[in-house]
């Protein structure tokens, strides 16, 4: 007989009674369940009984081969997620091109219409904040001529104001950056800030104190070593006035106010479908100079075409 052959019906010889069928645990019993088969004063098994002994022992085998490649790929995706995570890039270049990676996967993983890429209208701003999430001064001294703005324009002790239409790619930007090496943030819907603080129960001003400074993260290893990320607050406008328990506020300047105390700078982001010159005019006038010492305004220009076209 073949060693393979050999091989397998020496495993089947291994597996305990209840595993194999009837003839073959009859031989297995028989023979004690004693390792190292074939041993001298064991009867020598015939070529049908050994077929017999593979047979039956063959859908085990390959079940438990099964299982084994699959807890193999899984150690391998976890290893190589580790690894992932446990990379810092070192420069904006290189950040620029993990954020790519992380784009095509999210657009993959969340059923896009269109695969995720850089088009002649995004890839500036792509560009500006790979220099700003790595805290690199070119932000500052290059920053402005990839949007075609004035020299001065931008700050890195600022948050970043993205404002454009809707549909243009705002969000999803800022949730591509949101883990970085500099100034990690969690994300926030306006909306849903909105519905929290009507909540009788949970809403209120509880919900304003836990906005308005950093926010203690338990991922410290995700976020590159950050104990504290910032927030950014993203489809800002949309959430209007909100009711908590009959009194009526503008939620979101109270948080502005609270985090231009406590954390501005880099802590505090938004996306906003409306322009600055609306923001002007819908908010109070001490929120809208308040805003402007807290963020770099970016615009897209509203020839922009939208992605979910």
């Amino acid at each position: 007989m073949g060693n393979n052959l050999t091989t397998v019906a020496e495993l089947a010889l291994s597996l305990p009674h209840s595993q194999t069928s009837q003839p073959v645990s009859s031989l297995v019993q028989y023979q004690g369940l004693i390792s190292g088969y074939p041993s001298p004063g064991w009867p020598e098994l015939t070529d049908d009984e050994i077929r017999e002994a593979i047979e039956a022992a063959l859908p085990h085998v390959l079940k438990t081969a099964q299982k084994e490649k699959h807890y193999r790929l899984e150690r391998e995706k976890q290893a190589l997620k580790e690894a992932q995570l446990s990379h810092v890039p070192e420069s904006p270049e290189e950040f620029f091109v993990e954020v790519q990676i992380r784009g095509r996967s999210l657009a993959k993983r969340d059923g896009w219409r269109k695969p995720f890429e850089l088009d002649t209208w995004r890839w500036p701003y792509y560009k500006l904040l790979s220099l700003y999430f790595m805290g690199d001064e070119r932000f500052e001294t290059e920053g402005p001529a990839l949007l075609g703005y004035e020299d001065g324009s931008f700050s890195l002790s600022k948050g970043l104001l993205l404002a454009g239409g809707v549909g243009v790619g705002k969000s999803d930007m800022m949730r591509l950056f949101a883990r970085n090496p500099w100034s990690p943030f969690q994300f926030v819907s306006c909306i849903d800030l909105a519905v929290e603080y009507s909540d009788k129960e949970k809403g209120g001003s509880k919900v304003i104190d836990q906005h308005v400074g950093p926010r203690h993260t338990e991922k410290r290893s995700f976020y590159y070593g950050h104990d504290y990320i910032g927030t950014c607050f993203d489809d800002f406008g949309a959430e209007g006035e909100t009711s908590y328990m009959g009194n009526r506020v503008n939620l979101m300047e109270l948080i502005l106010q609270g985090r231009y105390r406590n954390c501005r700078g880099p802590w505090t982001h938004i996306t906003t479908n409306a322009s600055e010159a609306d923001i002007k005019t819908n908010y109070d006038h001490r929120v809208y100079d308040r805003m402007i010492q807290m963020f770099n305004f970016i615009e897209y220009p509203a020839d922009t075409p939208s992605l979910r076209c």
